[in-house]
């Protein structure tokens, strides 16, 4: 957080001195620009990427889901949402998000893996495989560039509706 306030003074002393020299006068925008810097500083709404980790991402969470997070001691890159959404921080600026969805056991290890073959043959923004009667709907976001709030939360919520969706494609396939 210490070093988002310097960046943010560095920037704004720098623009404060340019436009001095040159007389020029802070834009509309501009000034937008740089309150919505400040304000985003003092709500912590977003992360650098080498500020990316477990902790971190858990000060982010809606409200609502801070409670039911778990932190992992032993992999401080690593959390549990509600025991149904887990979060893990990647390498090369990924985190992945996964969830999953309990197979009907008269399914047989061919028809799973033909269920997860044909999802991933038509949907294109997760990918679900099958491992010991579970499918895992699995979900990889960059945050390359950092990584805001409201982009991860949005993102949770379309991984928890990423398997409601999926259930019901589960069901529909055992109809028919």
């Amino acid at each position: 957080m210490k070093h988002i306030k310097v960046l943010f003074l560095f920037t704004f002393i720098t623009f404060s001195a340019f436009a001095q020299e040159s007389g020029a006068e802070l834009s509309v925008e501009q000034a937008r620009g740089l309150y919505s810097l400040l304000e985003n500083i003092e709500g912590q709404k977003s992360l650098f990427p080498e500020e990316v980790n477990a902790a971190n991402l858990k000060v982010l969470i809606k409200p609502e889901y801070a409670d039911v997070t778990i932190l992992y001691e032993e992999n401080p890159y690593a959390l549990n949402i509600m025991n149904c959404v887990f979060i893990e921080v990647m390498k090369n600026n990924l985190i992945c998000f996964e969830t999953y969805v309990s197979a009907d056991s008269s399914l047989t290890l061919e028809e799973c893996a033909k269920i997860a073959n044909d999802w991933n043959n038509r949907h294109s923004f997760a990918t679900v495989s099958f491992n010991q009667g579970e499918f895992y709907i699995q979900y990889y976001l960059s945050f390359s560039g950092g990584l805001h709030a409201d982009n991860f939360n949005d993102t949770i919520e379309w991984v928890l509706a990423s398997s409601f969706h999926f259930e019901n494609y589960l069901k529909d396939c055992l109809n028919h």
